[in-house]
This record gives C-alpha cells, structure tokens and sequence, in this order.
C-alpha cells in the first residue's frame, strides 16, 4: 500500500513539474513578446527625440532670418510633433525629458 502511494505522489509531482514548465515557457514566451515592445518603444522614442530636434533647430534658424511665415508653420510642425509626442506612451527611460524639452523649445 505504501508504495502505491509513494507512486501516486510520484506521478502527482511529475504532472506538477510538467505544469510549472510549461508555465515557465509561456512566461518567457510573453516576457520575449514585451522585451520587443519596449524595444520598439524605444526605437520610436529616439525617431521622435531626432524629429524634435530638428525641428527646433529649423525652427530657430528660421526665426533668425526673415522668413516669418516659413517659422510660424515650423512652430505649428513642431507643436504637432510635441503633441504626438505627449500623446504617446515613454519607453520608459526620459520620456519626461522628451517632453519637457519639447514643451520648452515650442
């Protein structure tokens, strides 16, 4: 009787390990998933960080010269861009910053 106990409890940790492993798959499965994600994120938050920089530089270099109509439809630009911006989500690393200096050059 014994040992067909223990050979229960056997089988029953087997099925339990089986389980937490395929959790655990399934876990790096989704944590791959968001690693890509945040990369992305990432990605689009440089693109949009280069955007408003050169934005801001056209912006000041038409400023400077006599081109008010050409500056008014950059500041219009880059206030677009800084919407966007502030609309998406940071990655998670000077998100804030992104948007404080494009708030600050608009």
């Amino acid at each position: 009787r014994d040992a067909a106990l223990l050979q229960q409890r056997i089988s029953d940790l087997s099925a339990q390990a089986a389980a937490s492993r395929a959790e655990v798959l399934q876990l790096s499965s989704a944590l791959d998933v968001h690693a890509a994600a945040r990369k992305e994120l990432g990605q689009q938050h440089l693109s949009l960080h280069t955007a408003l920089a050169t934005l801001t530089a056209e912006v000041r270099a038409a400023n400077s010269s006599a081109g008010a109509g050409k500056a008014a439809a950059l500041r219009t630009a880059l206030r677009l861009a800084v919407a966007e911006a502030a609309s998406s989500p940071p990655s998670g690393e000077g998100g804030g910053l992104l948007k404080e200096g494009a708030v600050a050059a608009a």
